[in-house]
């Protein structure tokens, strides 16, 4: 078996270059389709407002980090609030100024809960191993949507 000589392993790693080039060059002069010139446009955009952005985090300094992830959180709230009321078919929050009837409440938890709600004062039931049966949440709050009136 003959071993390959270092000029035609050069040879051949020019060649390779060589096609590499000419593939890259026919790649070049193909017209582009609009859904590329979009993506590419797209992808640029991308680049541009990622680089911008990196530019301000790492341009401010720390108290000024501070007040914009606040800001950035509260931007976020208002976000997902926004979001909620749009899936409800809502532009506003409701504005609901009577108080809510206890007996709206109780059913409420009663779906929640899947029975009667425990009275207060009363410790929660226990399951079988003895703890307490915390797989479920409790609710907190109650919201109640007004209906539209007649």
């Amino acid at each position: 078996m003959l071993w390959p000589t270092t000029a035609s392993w050069c040879g051949d790693r020019e060649r390779r270059d060589r096609s590499a080039l000419t593939r890259d060059a026919l790649l070049l002069q193909r017209p582009l389709t609009p859904s590329v010139m979009a993506l590419r446009i797209r992808a640029s955009i991308t680049f541009l407002v990622v680089l911008s952005w990196c530019r301000h985090v790492f341009a401010t300094c720390p108290e000024c980090a501070v007040s914009d992830q606040q800001q950035a959180k509260r931007i976020k709230l208002e976000a997902i609030k926004q979001q909620i009321l749009s899936k409800l078919h809502l532009q506003d929050r409701p504005n609901i100024t009577s108080p809510l009837a206890r007996e709206v409440a109780l059913e409420a938890l009663r779906r929640t809960q899947g029975g009667i709600p425990e009275e207060e004062g009363t410790e929660p039931e226990e399951d079988e191993a003895g703890g307490r049966d915390d797989y479920y949440a409790r609710p907190s709050e109650i919201i109640a949507f007004a209906e539209p009136g007649e």
